[in-house]
């Protein structure tokens, strides 16, 4: 009885969340606009809204005091006669402060709804548009954390939280200097519901992080943040590994390993790496003290997008600053190259970043070890070159391994790969 007492009670508490959830803070249509807090002439003709470039109108700050508890809900689409364009559905993103968000559409042929977070694209959903339909789209933020809808599924969780904007959220304006820029969109159904926070407990730290841990820091593009598929005992835990998170605490390592990478791309995307390998690897030598992985990898990123000043460069180092409070950097291992596949000055970005990483850490002699990229000629030759230029770096060889597809190695090879890290990791060490 007090079990079915129990039960119902938390039934209650839920729907009591549920509507006091279900009535937005703010709805268009039932709220006015303030004239105030908009630009060019907006009204709203039988709930809908017409905005463009020029046309927009903002949400008072004081809605969304903290930004850290909230859903936003709109519908929208081209008017009939409406010219296809680009268009901030919604955004408070401060691009200098690096915070906020930005929903925003780019039309055909790309028809896409483009998620930013803290000034970055996270996620780009195609097809989205359906000609002369409203689509409903939707961001949800609880406790800093992301989640987009389109046409009420989810497409995505965001691996950064979400800074707040000192901003107000506005509605309309385009995200493009481009001229001739004038396209319009027709919204309607515009809600904001405040959310409960997560009262979820939080994680608890791993058990053994009373010892002090070895840190190595994997970087680079789709290969480390892993595509290989992963089953069985792959799936998990490496024993005394341990996986910097999205809230800077370690937990137990598991594939992905990328899933709390702070620039990643969608988590269903991240699959096992070489970073899985390389830790075990590691971990199987004499006297082997437990391993902290701090992996911040990102597919599809060319070089220039790591370069010193450059959001993903300040990411590492902020990174792993935390890590370092629970233990030594020993090392980092880096996969990249695909992007920049023509690129015959790739070494010399390369070797800025080793020497920029190095001064910034603090750590001269850092261990760096390269890996070769799936059958480019011109980044492999490249990366051979590295350790008679740059002192205490090595390179791991592609040669044997195999690939799913023109860029990402299966499974068998993405181990392979790790090891092959961890033997010249091994070799760079006192």
């Amino acid at each position: 009885m007090k079990a079915k007492l129990l039960a119902l009670s938390l039934i209650v508490a839920a729907l009591g969340v549920m509507a006091k959830e279900a009535k937005p803070v703010w709805e268009l249509g039932r709220d006015a606009i303030d004239p105030a807090l908009t630009q060019g002439a907006v009204q709203v003709v039988d709930g809908v809204v017409r905005v463009d470039a020029v046309n927009q109108f903002s949400l008072p700050n004081t809605i969304l005091a903290d930004q850290k508890n909230f859903r936003l809900e709109v519908e929208f689409r081209l008017p009939e006669s409406g010219k296809p364009g680009r268009i901030n559905l919604f955004s408070n993103m401060d691009t200098q402060a690096e915070s906020g968000l930005s929903l925003r559409y780019s039309p055909p042929g790309y028809n896409a709804g483009i998620l930013c977070v803290n000034g970055h694209v996270l996620f780009d959903q195609r097809r989205m548009l359906a000609e002369n339909e409203f689509t409903k789209v939707a961001v949800e933020v609880r406790n800093g954390r992301v989640s987009f809808f389109a046409n009420g599924a989810l497409v995505g969780i965001a691996g950064p939280r979400v800074k707040p904007s000192s901003l107000p959220l506005t509605f309309g304006g385009t995200y493009t200097r481009q001229k001739g820029e004038s396209a319009s969109y027709l919204l309607r159904n515009i809600k904001l519901y405040e959310l409960a926070a997560d009262a979820s407990p939080k994680t608890t730290p791993p058990v053994g992080l009373t010892e002090k841990l070895d840190i190595y820091v994997c970087i680079g593009q789709s290969n480390m943040a892993g595509r290989a598929p992963f089953s069985g005992e792959d799936a998990n835990p490496i024993e005394n590994g341990y996986l910097l998170n999205d809230d800077d605490e370690w937990e137990a390592a598991k594939n992905p390993l990328n899933r709390h990478s702070s620039i990643r791309k969608d988590l269903g995307m991240q699959k096992m790496g070489p970073a899985y390998m390389f830790a075990r690897t590691m971990l199987q030598q004499p006297n082997a003290r437990p391993i902290g992985l701090v992996v911040n990898a990102k597919g599809g990123t060319s070089i220039r997008s790591w370069g010193k000043g450059t959001y993903f460069y300040r990411e590492v180092l902020r990174r792993t600053a935390i890590a370092q409070k629970q233990g030594t950097l020993k090392g980092i291992i880096w996969h990249q190259g695909e992007t920049d596949a023509k690129d015959a000055k790739w070494l010399d970005k390369l070797k800025a970043l080793i020497t920029d990483l190095r001064a910034d850490l603090n750590a001269p002699d850092l261990p760096f070890v390269a890996g070769q990229v799936n059958n480019v000629p011109l980044i492999n030759e490249q990366v051979f070159r590295l350790p008679a230029e740059i002192p205490r770096t090595a390179v791991v060889s592609s040669d044997g391994l195999k690939a799913m597809d023109r860029w990402h190695f299966d499974t068998p090879s993405a181990k392979l790969l790790g090891q092959r890290y961890a033997e010249k990791m091994l070799d760079l060490q006192p």
